[in-house]
């Protein structure tokens, strides 16, 4: 059996703690491996950014088949969260968001941005969103490669938790 990647940028709040929740609910119906990623500002918050980690894989109760790896870089979400899950050979990015506010109702939302730098599908989770199984999946397609490609990841998704696609078209 063939092990999915999730890739779970974790910014040691709530919403980092429901995405990593997610991904290992996600884990339990397939042979899956997460990494754990945080993106630190420099090396010194790398390494403090490490020891977090460390704290966090070690306190987890992981379901049989699921492995975590933590990676911490030197980085900026905008740039490198896409990078990186490319690199790794992710098949989903698996990551909280706090909402829009302020000024970002206005020009975006943090999360957004980080979701159009990246060629890799997305799962966005807030705090409070509660641990259910997938039942509609919905890919907007248009006629490029990366998007045939995220059909055939939304098919996988659904084949595991027996979900509806739902393909809409420009």
């Amino acid at each position: 059996m063939s092990k999915n990647i999730y890739l779970v940028p974790h910014d040691f709040t709530a919403v980092g703690d429901t995405a990593l929740r997610y991904a290992l609910h996600m884990g339990k119906h397939v042979k899956t491996e997460i990494l754990l990623l945080n993106l630190a500002a420099s090396r010194a918050d790398g390494m403090k950014a490490s020891a977090k980690m460390d704290e966090i894989i070690n306190g987890l109760e992981l379901p049989s088949g699921v492995e975590v790896r933590k990676i911490v870089r030197e980085g900026s979400i905008f740039e490198d969260i896409g990078k990186i899950a490319r690199t790794e050979n992710a098949q989903l990015i698996i990551m909280g968001t706090h909402g829009a506010t302020g000024m970002q109702r206005l020009f975006g939302s943090n999360a957004m941005k980080v979701v159009t730098s990246a060629d890799v599908p997305f799962l966005i989770v807030q705090k409070d969103t509660p641990l259910n199984n997938i039942k509609n999946i919905i890919v907007p397609i248009d006629l490029t490669k990366e998007s045939l490609q995220i059909v055939n990841i939304a098919g996988d998704m659904a084949g595991i938790f027996g979900a509806e696609v739902h393909v809409v078209g420009e």
